[in-house]
């Protein structure tokens, strides 16, 4: 089986790398894709960046070079529900799509047996996704969203993988890793250090944080939260390939 796991960051994806003794890929596109062979798996790992349109060509390119047979979009993701813990790990059963105040919907198929057969090796919340366009405050998008909608957690890739995967037939799977609270937000500026791949600079970090050390709190809380967050990925991620 050929397993595409598709993630914005490198450091989503750091301990999978490792743990798998994956090698950069020998496919020629402008994101990086390490691969590995795992039992009767190959597994690629492929860094999108961050932004839906950067996933969706990603997957496109895949597609395109080596068809596979299970979509994964994993990775960290911001908490839209109250009690939330950096760290925790959630799947959806349905991904939403926020975009210019207009949302959309689709529902995973299977997702729920995928969840049964990992249960006693990852805890694993279910929670619903919602993939935005563009950065926004979470007071931004709690005004949008009706009242009665689901406990929520955001990224900015998983919708267009989710209904790409189910409009080819493919199976496809969910997992997100709590970074940030309900009352906490990244700042765009700090998102903003990274390149187009989702490759983070040093030097822009320092820089930007010389210009503003009212940041120096929150990228400090953000490294330690993505570090945690990273390693429970990593473990819910390898738990799903070994029950595939």
């Amino acid at each position: 089986m050929r397993i595409a796991a598709f993630s914005a960051f490198p450091h989503e994806l750091r301990h999978l790398v490792k743990s798998f003794a994956a090698s950069k890929h020998s496919l020629k596109c402008h994101f990086p894709v390490a691969s590995a062979f795992y039992r009767s798996h190959e597994i690629l790992f492929v860094q999108t960046g961050m932004g839906t349109q950067n996933a969706e060509m990603a997957l496109n390119y895949i597609f395109k070079e080596s068809r596979p047979d299970y979509i994964l979009s994993m990775g960290f993701g911001g908490a839209l529900y109250k009690g939330a813990v950096p760290g925790d790990l959630i799947w959806a059963s349905k991904i939403f799509s926020l975009t210019q105040n207009s949302i959309e919907s689709v529902d995973i198929p299977g997702a729920e047996i995928t969840v049964r057969r990992l249960s006693g090796k990852v805890i694993l919340q279910e929670k619903s996704i919602i993939t935005l366009d563009r950065w926004m405050p979470k007071s931004e998008i709690e005004k949008i969203l009706p009242r009665d909608f689901p406990s929520l957690v955001c990224d900015m890739e998983t919708y267009p993988l989710a209904k790409l995967a189910i409009r080819e037939g493919i199976p496809f799977f969910a997992v997100r890793s709590i970074t940030d609270r309900i009352d906490e937000d990244i700042p765009q500026a700090l998102l903003d250090v990274c390149d187009k791949a989702g490759n983070y600079s040093c030097l822009k970090a320092f820089r930007l944080l010389l210009r503003q050390p009212n940041l120096v709190p929150m990228s400090i809380r953000l490294g330690r939260n993505s570090s945690r967050a990273s390693k429970n990925l990593a473990l819910a991620v390898i738990s799903l390939i070994d029950i595939l």
